[in-house]
């Protein structure tokens, strides 16, 4: 299978790149290199990939319609998993335009090529964010009244729109798969869990906001499971929910934390912040039932796997930086 994965240097796409090459695909990759974080942690987020014979690196923009032409024109893809996107709910609030122009218009100049090129499968990465603070809990697909109250999050719902769209005008077979707050190696600087574990190594104050939040949180491995049997099942058009199908509070995640650090956290409270959803929480139901998804690291062993890996890091980089 030749496989296009947009994005696909980051967090989620590089992880998605090695387990499809250990499957036995062909694997392309487009990233633009956005300076939402360094050059160098996607460099090595796709180090093993490089050396891999199967894996193919293009750098380019989802919103340029002339780089994705040459791109499909040369590479007879039989699906794309598109994870290209400006993530952050808080960035989203300082540049709400920046963010439906990369998100809404970059995914639907993606879905243009596609058509042009008649390549009609597409699994494409949603956010837990669209449910906004709905009251029905655990969250399901068909639940009525989507609340995304993010410009962040509206660009995922509008997306979606997008995608249902491009199927009943063109027959593009799309599923798409709404992520709960993705964890583990390779995540994102600017991402909560990686920001608490570096600030209790450190003994840095830790900031959260708000009381009585929870997150479905859901180990990268298991989003990887989810995207890969989704990508064996397209038909026609779906969604689903990829998820841990359990929750926990923050201060149980804090708790977590500073055992698996043996460290305690110092804490500063501050009141909520917008666009900041209080619950999350994944029905499963769908999922588990169409696509055999069934998530399998609980949040404890992630958590040591995340801190296993920011140590092995910090050893590299002070190992460089001593050399």
């Amino acid at each position: 299978m030749n496989v296009l994965i947009t994005g696909g240097a980051g967090f989620i796409g590089s992880h998605v790149a090695d387990h499809l090459l250990a499957m036995g695909c062909r694997v392309h990759v487009l990233d633009n290199f956005h300076s939402n974080y360094s050059r160098e942690q996607k460099l090595l987020n796709i180090r093993s990939g490089m050396s891999h014979p199967a894996y193919y690196l293009h750098e380019g923009d989802i919103r340029d319609a002339t780089r994705l032409t040459d791109l499909f024109r040369q590479n007879p893809f039989d699906v794309v998993v598109h994870l290209a996107a400006l993530p952050g709910v808080q960035a989203s609030l300082q540049r709400p335009d920046v963010y439906t122009d990369v998100n809404i218009n970059g995914t639907r100049t993606l879905l243009n090529v596609m058509h042009q090129f008649g390549v009609r499968k597409l699994i494409f990465g949603s956010s837990s964010s669209v449910y906004g603070d709905h009251p029905a809990m655990p969250l399901q697909e068909d639940c009525q009244h989507l609340f995304p109250i993010s410009p962040y999050a509206l660009t995922k719902y509008k997306g979606e729109q997008l995608c249902r769209q491009y199927h009943e005008q063109y027959g593009m077979e799309i599923t798409c798969l709404r992520f709960f707050t993705v964890y583990g190696p390779r995540q994102r600087p600017d991402m909560a869990i990686y920001q608490f574990l570096e600030a209790i190594r450190q003994q840095h104050p830790l900031t959260i906001y708000g009381k009585g939040t929870s997150r479905d949180y859901t180990y990268v491995a298991d989003i990887v499971q989810g995207i890969s049997k989704a990508m064996f099942r397209i038909d026609g058009f779906a969604i689903y929910n990829i998820g841990s199908g359990s929750y926990v509070s923050l201060r149980q995640l804090i708790t977590l934390m500073e055992s698996v650090s043996n460290q305690k956290a110092l804490i500063i409270q501050k009141p909520d912040r917008p666009g900041d959803v209080a619950h999350t929480w994944a029905d499963l139901t769908l999922s588990k039932q169409n696509l055999t998804y069934q998530p399998t690291t609980s949040l404890s062993d992630g958590l040591q796997q995340m801190v296993d890996w920011l140590a092995s890091r910090n050893a590299q980089a002070t190992l460089s930086y001593s050399s």
